[in-house]
């Protein structure tokens, strides 16, 4: 993970140099278990920190692999994942014919 991160390196705030991160939240998990990446989590449970790790890195690879910053990608797991945020970005549509 360290060198998808290195590759990535960005501006942060103008001040030094920082790298491109994802977050992964609630939505974020959602759509890593509906393409695969992570299992879902147990029962009234969330996910273990390798999951959440294995989510981040798989992001960032696929970032690294297609030339996309890890943020854009970020956001479409926010869209796929139904974050309230995020869901005018796509037609109304997109959540009916996915779920």
């Amino acid at each position: 993970m360290d060198g998808v991160a290195r590759r990535q390196r960005t501006p942060a705030s103008g001040r030094g140099r920082g790298f491109d991160c994802a977050k992964p939240d609630l939505a974020v998990m959602k759509a890593a278990v509906d393409l695969g990446i992570v299992a879902p989590a147990p029962k009234n449970r969330s996910h273990g920190e390798a999951d959440l790790k294995r989510a981040v890195a798989a992001i960032q690879a696929y970032g690294v692999s297609k030339g996309i910053r890890v943020p854009v990608i970020d956001l479409y797991f926010l869209i796929r994942g139904g974050q309230t945020g995020v869901k005018h970005l796509v037609r109304p549509e997109y959540y009916h014919e996915s779920y």
